[in-house]
């Protein structure tokens, strides 16, 4: 699968609407990122990158 650059604007997008949703509310990474990163990537590499940045963004 190739990365184009709509899709990765739209993956950054739904991080940081994720990340800022967990911030305010506590929930959002895995409810808004995950499901999103899956269907555009496949579950596993998709799984693993909404993982990655939940661990960034808690850890901040």
């Amino acid at each position: 699968m190739t990365l184009t650059a709509p899709m990765i604007a739209f993956i950054v997008v739904a991080i940081v609407v994720g990340a800022t949703l967990q911030r305010v509310s506590g929930l959002g990474m895995g409810l808004v990122v995950a499901p999103l990163l899956a269907v555009l990537l496949g579950a596993g590499p998709g799984v693993l990158v909404a993982n990655a940045t939940t661990t960034v963004s808690a850890s901040c």
